[in-house]
């Protein structure tokens, strides 16, 4: 196993040096005033685990597009995937990948007081691999087999030099296809707390807690499960954030569930601002 988390310290080396490169400095976690910007990410988290056949390396994945207006209006888009790496005890190594699904989604920003408040809306298209043939035929599940319509309300206040917020949200799954009719979640509910606090004019940690409960999912209006399912879930990271580029590195674990890996996360950012295009 040592092999993957060497790889994993290089892979996190080299992106933080560039965006360590020599520039003009920028406060970390402060809002612009850019009449239109476009920020093009990438996520990934790692999880390794053993198994009875031997080791394997999975990465969820994520490539992002945010388009903002007047730091006002935002559309954005993210199409996620997973690859994974097993490597099984006298057999060959296997590699595997799989989109996720995508989903879309429109932002309005303003300010209430001394707060940055945001409204969502958005949509997922259920394109991954969930139907459980498809995942015993290719060993690998990549999607919730859902389209979900979502809606979540973010508010956050700057207290230079930190920053800190919450994020409420609502969702509702439905037109999941199984053999005998078709599946929805009701309805579920999510509430996340986080702060960020700016150690210079580059870096800064942050931290969070995001908790969700989903309803039972039911199939024709009857319930699959007798009750809902609750979730918790912690996070920290270091940000750096210079001349437009930005790299996160940390890592996320489930406090509900303690028997389940920790995931190491990594993500990367690049701004363009109108007059990169003059």
């Amino acid at each position: 196993m040592k092999r993957y988390w060497l790889v994993v310290v290089l892979l996190a080396t080299f992106l933080a040096s560039i965006v360590a490169q020599p520039s003009e400095h920028q406060r970390t976690a402060i809002a612009g005033n850019d009449d239109l910007s476009c920020t093009l990410s990438c996520s990934t988290a790692l999880y390794s685990m053993t198994t009875d056949l031997g080791p394997s390396l999975e990465t969820d994945n994520s490539l992002g597009i945010d388009i903002t207006i007047k730091e006002k209006f935002g559309v954005s888009a993210f199409m996620p995937f997973i690859a994974t790496a097993r490597f099984e005890k006298y057999c060959r190594n296997i590699y595997l990948f799989a989109l996720g699904d995508p989903s879309l989604s429109l932002t309005a920003t303003g300010r209430i007081g001394d707060w940055q408040v945001s409204a969502k809306l958005g949509y997922t298209y259920p394109l991954g691999i969930w139907n459980p043939y498809q995942v015993k035929k290719s060993t690998l599940a990549s999607g919730a087999g859902y389209h979900r319509i979502e809606g979540s309300i973010a508010a956050l206040r700057y207290m230079d030099p930190l920053a800190a917020g919450f994020i409420l949200g609502a969702e509702r799954c439905f037109g999941k296809q199984h053999r005998f009719g078709y599946g929805v979640v009701p309805v579920s509910i999510s509430l996340g707390v986080f702060a960020t606090e700016a150690l210079n004019s580059v870096a800064a940690l942050s931290a969070g807690l995001h908790q969700q409960y989903s309803a039972a999912p039911e199939i024709n209006g009857v319930s699959e499960d007798p009750a809902g399912k609750y979730s918790l879930a912690a996070s920290a990271s270091l940000l750096i954030n210079r001349n437009r580029r930005s790299v996160s590195i940390g890592f996320s674990k489930s406090l509900s569930d303690l028997s389940s890996p920790a995931a190491f996360t990594i993500e990367t950012a690049f701004t363009f601002k109108k007059g990169d295009l003059q």
